[in-house]
């Protein structure tokens, strides 16, 4: 009986570096450019059922009402941990198609006025983390037009009286 002759396959690995550029649109965009220029996260209160959108698009989510490009909102950078994890395995980056590990843990973060936004957190030690601790945005001060990687993290803060 012969051997059967396996398929050779060859690959080629190659990397271009075209620069391209891509609308963000009118809605994200604003975001994105407000962080970088002014370290402000902003998104859009419906008129209809009065939520605050983030990040910001041209309708409304829970009651699908379309709005116009003026009903924005600064959301602000403080907020609540509402969830967090140590991540165990590397992410992927979509926009870079690579793979990212980070030794800071990933959380929900509730903002004051509402919306959440999953971010870093820059305490590394799991034992310091708790639901409810709050924290601020540290944005970076070097090299801002990444749209949300404009923030490096987010630090604890001295917890509100209630």
């Amino acid at each position: 009986m012969a051997e059967e002759k396996k398929e050779e396959l060859l690959g080629v690995e190659f990397f271009s570096n075209i620069p391209y550029n891509w609308s963000m649109g009118p809605y994200v965009g604003t975001t994105f450019t407000e962080m970088k220029e002014n370290k402000r996260i902003w998104g859009i209160r419906c008129p209809n059922c009065k939520k605050l959108l983030f990040p910001p698009e041209a309708m409304c989510g829970y009651c699908f009402t379309e709005f116009t490009h003026d009903n924005w909102e600064e959301i602000g950078d403080e907020g609540t941990v509402v969830q967090f994890t140590k991540a165990g395995m590397p992410i992927f980056d979509i926009r870079k198609g690579t793979f990212a590990f980070s030794e800071r843990p990933l959380a929900n973060i509730q903002f004051d006025t509402g919306p959440y936004i999953m971010h870093w957190l820059e305490e590394k030690d799991m034992e310091k983390l708790h639901l409810g601790m709050r924290v601020k945005a540290v944005w970076r001060e070097q090299g801002r037009g990444r749209g949300y990687e404009d923030i490096l993290y987010f630090r604890a803060i001295e917890e509100k009286k209630r």
